[in-house]
């Protein structure tokens, strides 16, 4: 898909393996294709990318990785009745800052929220083949995310916070 004659790509990347410890820091073999296109913003938090074939190393010492750890996301898109999510290493949103799958999914919802909301019109026209219905296919695969997976991830949670209160009862 092109916009304005600009490639858009994914911005995640597969993981095949990946491990940490203090001595040797992380290690991650990911999907090379979906990786190339921000491998540069890795790089830039000090991540070194090793090329190999069709699965690449992302590395880093102990120290990097605390002061940036990468973005991670579960494969809730692609995820099957009962089968277990893949990990996916994905781009930052921002050099600092990391989310949760959880608040992602609530900051989408939100934005979805907002936009019919506040902009019915342009909502209506977006899949109403008017000007911007190009956009059209990535807002509705992101709200059927939303509408999948943010009560799945609320449940985790909650589901979470008891048994680790159970734990310590």
């Amino acid at each position: 898909m092109a916009i304005s004659g600009t490639a858009l790509s994914a911005g995640y990347a597969a993981i095949n393996q990946m491990s940490y410890s203090e001595e040797d820091g992380f290690l991650a073999s990911v999907n090379a294709k979906q990786f190339e296109a921000f491998r540069g913003s890795y790089i830039d938090l000090g991540y070194e990318v090793i090329e190999n074939g069709d699965l690449w190393q992302v590395k880093c010492t102990s120290e990097i990785f605390q002061t940036s750890i990468p973005q991670f996301m579960h494969t809730y898109v692609h995820k099957m009745f009962h089968s277990i999510p893949a990990l996916y290493i994905v781009n930052p949103v921002h050099k600092s800052t990391r989310f949760s799958q959880l608040a992602i999914t609530y900051m989408l919802s939100y934005f979805l929220g907002m936009l019919t909301r506040y902009f019915p019109t342009h909502w209506i026209a977006l899949h109403s083949s008017r000007r911007g219905d190009y956009l059209w296919p990535t807002l509705h695969a992101t709200q059927k995310y939303v509408e999948l997976v943010f009560p799945e991830l609320t449940i985790e949670l909650i589901h979470d916070i008891l048994s680790q209160r159970e734990a310590e009862a």
